[in-house]
């Protein structure tokens, strides 16, 4: 039986290259506009901290897709659903590599963005400096040190569990349209997906809602009270999700013989 470790390298190396395909066109985007400013507004003017941070902002975007197109992929091809892994360990090391690359592709821009504040004069290392200790004062004055390193906390928790549950949602779509559409003809795959499309369209759009409201409540009562049961009410979610996605898998989804 493969180990976690060894299924985790496998499914690692295709993610890894997708990331790096990603972080080269952030550069490529990085030297194109330093060069475009450098000959129209003259060397002298380039400030490389407002370049780093100011292009490829839709590459994380782009990242996500391309990423979680790779993790369908990985789950009806024979070359990784053949290996001698349990489904939990299969599916857990997938979201466990898709995550992986991500957090790789956004620390690497984030360093990259960093060293270019430093480099770029002790004016850019200035105005950033200055806006973090902004943020920081008033979040403190606002909530307290131990209650503000709690919100922070919180966002940042909150957006990876988005993050993840996005992922493992479009993987229970994946999954659950494979699964019904063995139950009907070929010619009728094609309208039932289409109609699938529309339901899921309509569940994200009640999504969005809930989570504007889940906004509005949160800042209404904000506590570690709404706090916590916010992010458990996602955990369970996911989890929930998860657990599916695995059973889907196990009894219900083939692998594809390229």
């Amino acid at each position: 039986m493969t180990t976690f470790r060894r299924t985790v390298r496998v499914l690692w190396r295709p993610k890894w290259r997708i990331a790096n395909w990603m972080l080269l066109a952030y550069g490529l985007l990085v030297v194109g506009n330093l060069v475009q400013t450098g000959f129209s507004e003259g060397w002298s003017r380039i400030n490389l901290m407002n370049i780093t941070t100011g292009v490829g902002v839709g590459l994380g975007v782009i990242a996500f897709v391309w990423l979680a197109v790779r993790t369908e992929h990985d789950w009806v091809q024979d070359t990784y659903r053949l290996l001698p892994v349990t489904n939990t360990r299969f599916y857990l090391a997938g979201v466990a590599t898709t995550v992986g690359a991500y957090l790789y592709f956004v620390a690497v821009r984030l360093l990259v963005m960093g060293l270019s504040a430093l480099v770029s004069g002790q004016q850019s290392a200035a105005n950033l400096s200055h806006w973090l200790r902004v943020a920081w004062t008033g979040g403190v004055r606002e909530f307290g040190t131990v209650g503000w390193l709690g919100v922070l906390a919180f966002v940042v928790l909150l957006v990876s569990l988005l993050i993840v549950g996005a992922w493992v949602l479009i993987t229970l779509v994946h999954l659950l349209t494979n699964a019904l559409s063995t139950f009907l003809p070929a010619g009728r795959q094609r309208i039932f997906k289409g109609l699938l499309a529309i339901v899921v369209i309509g569940v994200l759009v009640w999504l969005g809602k809930w989570l504007v409201q889940l906004r509005d409540w949160v800042t209404a009562a904000w506590n570690d009270a709404a706090m916590v049961s916010i992010l458990g009410m996602f955990v369970i979610g996911v989890v929930a999700m998860m657990a599916v996605n695995v059973y889907l898998l196990k009894f219900w989804v083939e692998a594809r013989v390229r």
